[in-house]
């Protein structure tokens, strides 16, 4: 998926009324780590009734982890980044950004990450 194609789809309606992403992540010894489900997806979900987005990304966050998370930062209308330190899971593997780009199997999750969490490269 291509960057314009990327921002046309986060625009879209789609999107915007139903679809939720949660990017994991925690801090340890000054370096992030994001939480892959089955090592290969961030969690996601779709709307069900009235809920609000972060409703629904924390709703989601539990049914898949079975865990609360400490924080939520909003990053777009419906992705959201969770801070767990503390969550262990059997279904949760925990990655360094390059590691975790390249692991995943979803294009969405891959470009949110890029976007989202850029590491620049050294000069």
């Amino acid at each position: 998926m291509k960057l314009r194609e990327f921002y046309r789809f986060l625009k879209s309606k789609t999107f915007k009324k139903e679809y939720v992403t949660v990017i994991p992540f925690k801090v340890e010894n000054s370096v992030a780590l994001f939480a892959l489900i089955n090592s290969q997806k961030f969690i996601s979900g779709t709307k069900k009734g009235k809920e609000t987005p972060v409703e629904t990304a924390e709703r989601e966050f539990f049914l898949q982890t079975g865990a609360r998370c400490v924080r939520s930062i909003k990053l777009l209308d419906n992705a959201f980044a969770f801070e767990c330190p503390d969550l262990v899971s059997s279904k949760v593997v925990w990655l360094e950004y390059e590691e975790a780009l390249e692991k995943l199997s979803n294009q969405l999750d891959k470009e949110l990450l890029k976007e989202l969490f850029y590491k620049p490269q050294p000069l």
